[in-house]
């Protein structure tokens, strides 16, 4: 990324947290309860919600997902393997993430309702833009690669873990409360 005019361009120091196995323990320890936390979301909110609210977030969740494919332009690995990293290349690779989650977003809502007429399941007229708010608030990708960097999996684990914590009791509670499908397209937006 270009550096931004009148920026430090003073390299940011690397601290290197964790030993490689224990990196590596928290890595796959994050990921591996991640997983549960979303498979004991998923048994919960099937048995509330019922099949129909699964087959709308299907439909959406493969389009949504695809999108996402171009959401992931390599920012992460950019600063993770910078050799010397400024401020100023941070704040572009922050404002180039965020820009490229609105466009994304603007360009992949209205497709709920092609898909909507398509499949004709009307709900995923609203479901699709529900889905690309995500888009617009995830700026994580800078702040994990920086963790990622700094041998801070145990950081990232937690964050993770966390947000897949929130985003399926925040379902779960939604859901109990009569958000139905809702409950499932803030998901994303909730981790």
């Amino acid at each position: 990324f270009p550096m931004l005019p009148g920026a430090d361009s003073e390299p940011i120091a690397r601290n290197y947290g964790l030993p490689g196995s224990t990196s590596a323990a928290w890595s796959v320890g994050g990921r591996i309860g991640g997983q549960v936390v979303q498979l004991v979301g998923f048994v919960v909110l099937s048995h509330m919600l019922g099949p129909r609210s699964y087959g709308v977030m299907s439909v959406a969740g493969i389009f949504v997902g695809f999108a996402q494919i171009f959401t992931d332009i390599g920012i992460g690995p950019a600063v993770v393997t910078r050799p010397n990293l400024t401020e100023s290349y941070l704040t572009a690779a922050f404002v180039v993430n965020a820009a490229s989650g609105v466009v994304i977003a603007a360009l992949v809502a209205p497709c709920g309702l092609l898909l909507a007429a398509w499949f004709g399941l009307p709900s995923l007229r609203w479901v699709v833009p529900v889905l690309c708010v995500g888009f617009v608030v995830s700026v994580s990708p800078v702040s994990l690669a920086l963790l990622e960097r700094e041998f801070r999996f145990r950081s990232v684990a937690l964050i993770e873990l966390g947000a897949a914590l929130v985003s399926q009791v925040g379902a779960i509670i939604l859901a109990s409360a009569g958000g139905g499908l809702l409950s499932l397209a803030l998901m994303p937006v909730m981790s």
